[in-house]
């Protein structure tokens, strides 16, 4: 799992100096990092509005549900265990978000006066 993170933090970060750079990406490039950053925020907004948990559950759920489905398929043709094969999506999906965050940040700060 390791090494799967660094590469896909790799991945992201990469992603990140491209749109840092006014690299048109396609929209599917933007949700992990969505996930990443929305989940925290929508954390610490739901300390005060009801709503924003409810959200937060809401998408937790969705992700938690189909993200198992998907491993099952997936590790049904492989022979994976379905609980692993979901584990490593989730960090495919975390480690690219973050990456592409602190990849577009650096990318910014380099190119400021």
């Amino acid at each position: 799992f390791r090494a799967l993170a660094k590469q896909y933090w790799e991945y992201g970060a990469a992603k990140g100096t491209l749109l840092g750079r006014g690299r048109p990406l396609q929209p599917r490039h933007f949700v992990p990092a969505a996930m990443v950053g929305g989940g925290p925020l929508l954390l610490v907004l739901g300390l005060f509005f009801r709503p924003a948990r409810t959200l937060l559950a809401l998408l937790g759920g969705v992700y938690g549900l189909a993200g198992f489905l998907m491993s099952r398929r997936v590790a049904m043709k492989t022979d994976a265990s379905p609980w692993r094969t979901f584990a490593a999506m989730a960090t495919m999906h975390l480690t690219y978000g973050g990456g592409f965050i602190v990849g577009a940040i650096r990318e910014r700060r380099r190119n400021s006066p």
